[in-house]
């Protein structure tokens, strides 16, 4: 479902995310992400579906074909898209609540959505969720990718921090940022990505209860982009985890991991690969770039 981006109505889904990552009984069969992209984005590229599918979608008052004509190549209004589903895993009746909570949030301007029937398969469900474009904006851009094992978010207030955050790229027309943000809702007891933490892999941070992308794209204002990204950082510690909490596929700043390990691993994990570098490549053969654990020469590693 996609939204008219108005700071409330992110507020409201972001609300009810929050909620969903601190309940710990929240099912595992359902998935559930918020969306932000600014204006001029290919709204093609973020619908499951063709583009006459795309223009049939949207409401009269944006796209008629008579009198009002959309570029969903390059959109003119900034767009909340909602992805939720639910799969039938066998441990859990269907329940429509998080569904009706979505479609009732409060919006201006327009909505629209695409579903699916009941026979729908996984793999279908998943491939509506692909962001098909090869980045969302031509320009450079600053990366943030960070996540959370908190369940007090509600009480910090990080919905409306954040929200405010996202307002202040896009109410400004001019300010020469675009901004795209990815949220997602990882918690619950059930959850898999935290129950599969010893199946013999290496990611850092299964107990997340939310991870969230907050990338800022500019042209000729990058003092602005990286203003913000660094108020970004200073009230995240307050907000949404006091613990700088990075993944290794949405990696930005420094990437000397000898220096920046820690925001990735814990010490246990990153020791215990330290000693199968050791291991199995000693001398440091197979180095691509600095962003590699080292081998082990110490028993205990150093922090930040």
């Amino acid at each position: 479902m996609a939204f008219h981006y108005h700071p409330d109505t992110l507020k409201e889904l972001l609300d009810i995310l929050v909620e969903k990552g601190e309940d710990p009984n929240f099912p595992r069969s359902y998935d559930f992400t918020v969306n932000v992209v600014s204006r001029e984005t290919n709204l093609l590229d973020l619908f499951p579906g063709t583009e006459d599918d795309l223009k049939e979608a949207l409401p009269d008052n944006i796209h008629d074909g008579k009198t009002n004509f959309a570029n969903v190549f390059k959109f003119k209004y900034a767009v909340i898209v909602v992805y939720a589903q639910w799969v039938n895993l066998g441990i859990d009746k269907f329940s429509p609540e998080l569904f009706n909570r979505i479609k009732g949030v409060k919006h201006d301007l327009f909505k629209f959505a695409k579903e699916t029937d009941d026979t729908a398969s996984m793999s279908y469900i998943t491939s509506m969720w692909l962001f098909r474009s090869r980045r969302e904006f031509p320009y450079p851009y600053i990366k943030r990718t960070n996540t959370t094992n908190s369940t007090t978010l509600s009480k910090t207030g990080w919905s409306k921090w954040f929200s405010g955050r996202i307002d202040e790229i896009i109410s400004n027309k001019k300010n020469g940022l675009w901004v795209s943000s990815q949220l997602q809702v990882y918690g619950g007891k059930a959850s898999m990505f935290a129950n599969n933490a010893n199946n013999g892999t290496a990611y850092g941070w299964r107990d997340a209860t939310i991870s969230g992308t907050w990338d800022v794209f500019h042209q000729d204002n990058y003092e602005g982009a990286k203003k913000w990204q660094d108020e970004n950082d200073a009230g995240s510690v307050t907000y949404f985890s006091k613990d700088d909490r990075r993944v290794l596929w949405g990696s930005y700043g420094d990437w000397d991991m000898k220096k920046v390990w820690p925001h990735y691993y814990d010490s246990q994990t990153y020791e215990k690969l330290r000693q199968i570098r050791k291991k199995a490549d000693p001398n440091g053969v197979f180095t691509a770039n600095p962003f590699c654990v080292e081998a082990a020469e110490k028993s205990v590693c150093s922090s930040l």
